[in-house]
């Protein structure tokens, strides 16, 4: 009776153990990123017009008037919230109306294919390793005046 007792509470004692170092914090491993981190991730640099195949800055469905050849977008201190930017050579056809000098930018959602420039303009972003296509429209009344409000703009960019 004694050995049954002592099997007994060996067994008692083990299923103990099992069931508590069951009962630890489950460890499922590293977060996967959001499409807002790695876009953010990629989008740290500088940006030029990409003319291959006939992309490059488009107004509407037509190339957009000016010479845009020089432009470049800066971008830096990207996160997952946003970053800031500098723009540079944009075409004297237009000033600064379509690309403030500089400014910051959020992303508006976690996939990271929407954002928001520090002047309200709203963006579309399709952002790969090497290129980033952003498409968008001015919102501001005194662009109409300017001819670059209506139509969307497209910027086919590459690194």
């Amino acid at each position: 009776m004694k050995k049954l007792l002592n099997l007994l509470f060996i067994g008692l004692a083990f299923a103990t153990l099992v069931f508590l170092t069951s009962c630890g914090k489950k460890d499922d491993g590293p977060k996967p990123k959001t499409g807002a981190e790695t876009n953010a991730a990629l989008l740290n640099g500088t940006w030029t017009v990409d003319d291959a195949q006939g992309k490059g800055v488009k107004f509407g469905t037509d190339a957009a008037a000016g010479d845009w050849s020089g432009f470049r977008l800066t971008i830096s201190g990207a996160t997952k919230e946003g970053g800031n930017y500098t723009a540079a050579g944009t075409s004297d056809a237009y000033e600064e109306g379509v690309w403030p000098a500089s400014g910051s930018w959020t992303f508006d959602n976690d996939q990271g294919d929407q954002i928001t420039r520090s002047d309200k303009t709203k963006i579309t972003a399709v952002i790969a390793e090497s290129t980033v296509v952003l498409q968008f429209s001015i919102p501001d009344p005194a662009a109409r005046v300017a001819g670059i409000r209506g139509e969307q703009w497209t910027f086919n960019l590459k690194k």
